[in-house]
C-alpha cells in the first residue's frame, strides 16, 4: 500500500469538519459537507496503529497513531465567544426543542451544540422571552443525551478534543471502496513548522479516564442518637430497641443521600454507614420539612402544614439548622444555616405552629423555611448491621457516611456500567436491560461502542462480587481484576469496538484466530526469540470476603513449589476488594493454578513482522497458529510447528505494509484435578471430633500448592470450613453395608484439630478411626460453601449426571 494507490479520509464524529489527503475525496465523508471537507492532510499514510495489553494486568496501552496536517484553524474554535447562548429549558434525551434567549445569533438551518451532542436546527418559532429552536438530535454521529437548563448553547463546535474519528483508506481508482483502518479519539494537537500534527488514541481513553459509580458521596451528623437494635442479642443495661428513622444533618445540602426507589425491575436499596455499622434502607424524605411563612413578627415565623405533608410539624425541633428562602427556592440574603430557637406545638395535623430563629434578615409571607436534614425511613426493607457488620447504640453527631455497596455478578455488573446511561432502561442492547444504575454511575456506552455479543463468552468465568464504595470506582482499575479473572483481554480494538477476547488458560484449544508461518512473514528481516524471566508466574494469593473497612479476611496462597526453588518467587497480583469466597474465590482458584502450572517456566515470546492485508486484523489476545523453523523450541530442538501463539501487541505500519507482532507462547496443561480433602477420626468428646495429625494419614501434603482459608494446608483440618456439609464414614462397616452420617460443621478448630458437628448419628457411634469428607454433590451444593467446593474438588463430581462447565469431571483442567 503506498500513497499514490490510496487516500485518507478522516471524518469526525460531532464536527461538521472532515479531512482527507486528495479532493478526490470529497463526497464521501460521513457528517461534512463537500466545502467543509478540507483537503489538509500532508502525509496520506498514517503511522503505526498500535493495539496493545500487558498479558497479567489487563491493562491496554493507548496505542492509536500520528496524522500530519498541513493547518487547521476551522476545527480548533473551544475559546469562540460567539454564537454563544444558554440554554432556558432542561432537554431530555428526546427533546426537539431548544429553548434560548434569542435564535437570531445562529445560522438555521445548522448545527449547533450542547455539551458534546450535535444538533441540526431547522426552524425556530418565538415565545414570551424566549426563542424555540426545533431541531434534529444526535447529528453528526453524536449520541443524544439529557442537557439541563444553564448550560451553553453553541453555534460552533467547542470541542475537539476527545472526539472520535474514523480513518479510511479510499482506492484512488475507486472512492467509493472504503477500508476503515481505525476508530479513534483525538488526544492533543501540536503546530510546528512542518504543520499540525494530531495525536489520535484508541478508544482506552474511555476507559483510563473514566470513574463508575461517579459522583459526590453524602455524610452529615446523626441528629439524635440511634439506639441499638436488639433483635436475638441481649440488649446492653438501659438501651431499648430502635424504633425511630435515622436522621441525619447533611454536610452538603447539594448531595444528599441517595433514594434509588425501583429500578431494573428491583428494589434497588441505598446503604449508610455509622461508625461501625452498615445499614441498608429504601426510601429518604429530604428535606425532612419544608413549610410556607404565613406571617411574621420579628424573629417568630408563623408556619403553614400542607396537606400532603400534614403532621410534619413534629419532626421540628429546638436547636435544628434550617434555611429560609424565596417561593422560589433562592437562599434569602442571610437565611443560610439559621437554628431553630424555639417552636410551638400545633394544635392539629394541619394547624398552623410557630418557630423563633437566632437569624437577622427580613423574611415575607410566602417565603419557605427547610430544614437541613435527610430522614431515612423506617419501613420493612431497612435492615440494620448488614453484612456481619456491628450493631451498636450510635451518639448524636456521630458522623453518617454514603456507601454504595455494589453485590452483583462480574459480567452482569460490567454490562451495567458500560451501557448505564440514566438508569431509564433506554440505553444499550437488550432494549436498556442494562441501563439500570442512576447517573453518573455508568459510562452511557452505545452499542456502537461495545461488542456486547464477545461479552457472552465470559459467562463460564462470571460469579458474584460485592464491593463496599466510598469513593468512586476507577475503571481501568475494574478492567484490570476482570481480565484475569474471567479469563480474558478486554480491550478496545482498532475498529473502535471494546471487546472481550477470551484466552485459553484452562480449557483445551478448539482453534485459531491466524496462521501465521513463511507465506506470512516478512522475508527480510528475522524474528526475534526473547526467553527471560519477566513473564513467569509461580505464585499468587487471593484475598477475599473484604469488611467494610476494606480488610480481607480470608486469604488463600497458591504456589508451585519447584517453580519457586529454581526461579525464586514471582508473583501474580489480584487485588480485587470484592471478591467473596461464596463467589469468585471458587471459580478463581482454578484459574490461577492453570495460569501458574502453564506460567511457572520461562516461555517463548517472539517479535515478528507479517505482511499487513487491510481485511485481516490482528487483536492482542487472538491465538494464532506459528510455524517458524531454526529455533529453538525450549525443549532441547529446534523449530515452531502449528504451536500456540498468543497475540500481546499488533502494531501496523501502513507506510512499508507491515505488522510487527509480539506473541506469546501458549503452554496447555495436562487434564488435572484437585481431590477432595478428608479427615481420620482420633478421638471423640460429644459432638467435638479431634482428626489425625497428617503425618498419621498422609493426607494433606507437606508442600502444599494452595493454603485453604488462610491456613497453611499442612494439616487435615486445615481444609474445612465451618458450615461446610460433610459425611462421617464407619470404617468398621467398610466391605459391608456401610454406615454414614450427614451433619453440618458447626466449628472447626485448627490449632486443636477439631470439628464440632451439628448433631451425632442415631444408630450407630462415631470411633477413632472413622474417616470424615464433604458430603454428596447434590447435598454440599445446598450449604453454604457450596461455591468453594462444587468448583473446586472433582472428585465430588458425579459423571452421570454431573459435568463441569460441559466437560467430564473426572478430566477436568483445573
Amino acid at each position: 500500500m503506498t500513497a499514490r494507490d490510496y487516500a485518507l479520509l478522516i471524518d469526525i464524529h460531532g464536527s461538521d469538519y472532515a479531512l482527507c489527503s486528495h479532493s478526490a475525496c470529497k463526497g464521501q465523508q460521513a457528517f461534512a459537507s463537500n466545502d467543509n471537507t478540507l483537503v489538509r492532510v500532508s502525509a496520506p499514510v498514517p503511522s503505526g496503529l498500535t493495539v496493545g495489553v500487558d498479558p497479567y494486568t489487563g491493562q491496554t496501552d493507548l496505542g492509536g497513531t500520528t496524522l500530519q496536517l498541513t493547518h487547521c484553524p476551522e476545527l480548533l474554535t473551544a475559546q469562540a465567544t460567539a454564537p454563544v447562548s444558554t440554554l432556558l429549558q432542561e432537554m431530555t434525551d428526546s427533546s426537539t426543542t431548544v429553548r434560548v434567549p434569542s435564535a437570531s445569533i445562529y445560522t438555521i438551518p445548522g448545527y449547533l451544540w450542547v455539551e458534546r451532542e450535535a444538533v441540526y436546527a431547522t426552524s425556530s418559532a418565538s415565545g414570551s422571552g424566549y426563542d424555540d429552536i426545533t431541531v434534529t438530535r444526535a447529528a453528526l454521529g453524536t449520541t443524544a443525551a439529557a442537557h439541563p437548563a444553564g448550560f451553553n448553547v453553541y453555534g460552533k463546535n467547542p470541542l475537539l478534543l476527545g472526539r472520535k474519528v474514523v480513518l479510511s483508506w479510499l482506492a484512488l481508482d475507486d472512492v467509493s471502496s472504503a477500508t476503515v483502518r481505525f476508530k479513534g479519539y483525538i488526544e492533543n494537537l501540536q503546530q510546528n513548522g512542518q504543520g499540525v500534527r494530531v495525536s489520535i488514541v484508541s478508544g482506552q481513553q474511555l476507559i483510563n479516564d473514566r470513574q463508575a459509580f461517579a459522583g459526590d458521596f453524602a455524610g452529615g451528623a446523626l441528629r439524635q442518637g440511634l439506639l441499638y437494635p436488639g433483635g436475638a442479642n441481649t440488649l446492653p443495661p438501659g438501651v431499648s430497641t430502635n424504633a425511630e428513622d435515622i436522621t441525619v444533618r447533611l454536610k452538603d445540602k447539594a448531595t444528599p443521600f441517595p433514594s434509588h426507589g425501583f429500578r431494573g425491575g428491583a428494589y434497588f436499596p441505598a446503604y449508610v454507614r455509622i461508625n461501625n455499622e452498615l445499614i441498608k434502607y429504601q426510601f429518604t424524605q429530604h428535606p425532612l420539612f419544608s413549610f410556607e411563612v404565613s406571617s411574621v413578627s420579628g424573629q417568630t415565623l408563623t408556619l403553614t402544614q400542607t396537606a400532603d405533608r400534614a403532621g410534619d410539624a413534629t419532626l421540628v425541633k429546638a436547636g435544628d439548622i434550617i434555611d429560609l428562602t424565596d417561593s422560589a427556592g433562592a437562599l434569602l440574603t442571610g437565611g443560610e444555616g439559621l437554628q431553630v430557637v424555639s417552636v410551638s406545638t400545633p394544635s392539629s395535623r394541619t394547624a398552623t405552629f410557630t418557630i423563633k430563629h437566632n437569624g437577622s434578615l427580613t423574611v415575607s409571607a410566602g417565603d419557605l423555611v427547610s430544614g437541613v436534614y435527610q430522614q431515612m425511613i423506617l419501613d420493612p426493607h431497612m435492615v440494620r448491621a448488614v453484612d456481619s457488620s456491628i450493631a451498636e447504640t450510635h451518639k448524636a453527631e456521630a458522623q453518617a457516611t454514603e456507601v454504595r455497596r455494589i453485590e452483583q455478578d462480574a459480567l452482569l455488573l460490567l454490562r451495567q456500567i458500560l451501557f448505564s446511561l440514566e438508569g431509564a432502561g433506554t440505553n444499550g442492547p437488550d432494549s436498556g436491560l442494562y441501563d439500570v444504575l442512576p447517573s453518573p454511575w455508568g459510562l452511557g456506552f452505545t452499542t456502537a461502542e461495545v461488542d456486547n455479543d464477545s461479552l457472552d463468552a465470559l459467562a463460564p468465568f462470571s460469579s458474584v462480587r460485592r464491593y463496599y464504595l466510598d469513593a468512586p470506582l476507577k475503571v481501568s482499575d475494574l478492567v484490570e481484576w476482570l481480565s484475569i479473572e474471567l479469563n480474558c483481554f478486554l480491550v478496545f480494538c482498532e475498529d473502535g469496538l471494546l471487546r472481550a477476547i477470551t484466552r485459553g488458560d484452562v480449557y483445551p484449544l478448539q482453534g485459531t484466530s491466524h496462521t501465521v508461518g513463511a507465506s506470512q512473514l516478512n522475508r527480510e528481516e528475522v524474528p526475534a526469540l526473547f526467553v527471560d524471566l519477566s513473564l513467569v508466574k509461580n505464585a499468587a494469593r487471593l484475598e477475599t470476603d473484604f469488611n467494610i473497612d476494606g480488610q480481607a479476611t480470608r486469604a488463600v496462597n497458591l504456589i508451585e513449589r519447584e517453580s519457586v526453588s529454581m526461579h525464586g518467587q514471582l508473583d501474580l497480583t489480584l487485588s480485587d476488594p470484592g471478591l467473596t469466597t461464596a463467589g469468585g474465590a471458587a471459580v478463581i482458584i482454578p484459574l490461577l493454578t492453570s495460569i501458574l502450572k502453564a506460567r511457572s517456566r520461562p516461555l517463548a515470546r517472539f517479535s515478528v513482522k507479517v505482511l499487513l492485508q487491510p481485511a485481516t486484523a490482528f487483536r492482542p489476545g487472538q491465538v494464532v497458529s506459528f510455524t517458524l523453523p531454526h529455533f529453538a523450541n525450549l525443549e532441547g530442538g529446534t523449530g515452531f510447528s502449528g504451536a500456540y501463539f498468543e497475540v500481546l501487541r499488533a502494531q501496523p505500519a501502513d507506510s512499508t505494509g507491515l505488522v510487527e507482532l509480539e506473541l506469546l507462547q501458549k503452554r496447555q496443561p495436562a487434564n488435572l484435578g484437585r481431590i477432595c480433602f478428608a479427615g481420620v477420626v482420633a478421638s471423640v468428646s460429644g459432638a467435638v471430633l479431634t482428626l489425625e495429625a497428617a503425618s498419621v494419614t498422609h493426607f494433606a501434603p507437606a508442600d502444599p500448592d494452595i493454603e485453604p482459608g488462610g491456613n497453611a494446608g499442612t494439616e487435615d483440618v486445615d481444609y474445612f470450613l465451618p458450615d461446610d456439609s460433610v459425611t462421617v464414614w464407619d470404617s468398621s462397616s467398610l466391605g459391608g453395608t456401610i454406615n454414614t452420617h450427614d451433619a453440618t460443621l458447626v466449628a472447626v478448630d485448627t490449632a486443636a484439630k477439631t470439628l464440632e458437628l451439628d448433631a451425632l448419628p442415631s444408630t450407630w457411634t462415631i470411633a477413632a478411626g472413622d474417616i470424615v469428607r464433604l458430603d454428596r454433590w447434590q447435598d454440599v451444593g445446598s450449604s453454604a460453601n457450596a461455591a468453594a467446593r462444587q468448583g473446586l474438588y472433582i472428585v465430588l463430581a458425579d459423571a452421570g449426571t454431573e459435568t463441569l462447565n460441559g466437560d467430564d469431571p473426572y478430566k477436568w483442567g483445573v
